[in-house]
């Protein structure tokens, strides 16, 4: 029988607070693992998490502080260019 079950096989906690996560699918057939996929994203400070995996919950309630959440919003706001600047009028 082959099973599959999606396991976090990476996390990176980036300086400003982002989580690189890498999202194995795993697939076994007679508990023996037969091949393995890769899903890559990344979540920044005070994006929604809660359909996330408990770990990535976790890491995220101890790094997204208040601070860390108002500090990654301030600098994003500041990399806004001006809609004159992206051609659209």
């Amino acid at each position: 029988m082959i099973e599959k079950k999606i396991v976090i096989g990476k996390l990176d906690i980036l300086e400003d607070g982002q989580l690189q996560v890498r999202q194995d699918t795993v697939y076994t057939e007679d508990g023996v693992e037969s091949f393995r996929k890769y899903h890559r994203l990344v979540l920044s400070p005070g994006d929604d998490i809660k359909d996330y995996d408990k770990k990535i919950q976790d890491v995220a309630g101890i790094i997204w502080t208040k601070e860390v959440v108002d500090e990654f919003k301030r600098k994003q706001e500041g990399n806004q260019l001006p809609i004159s600047v992206l051609g659209v009028h």
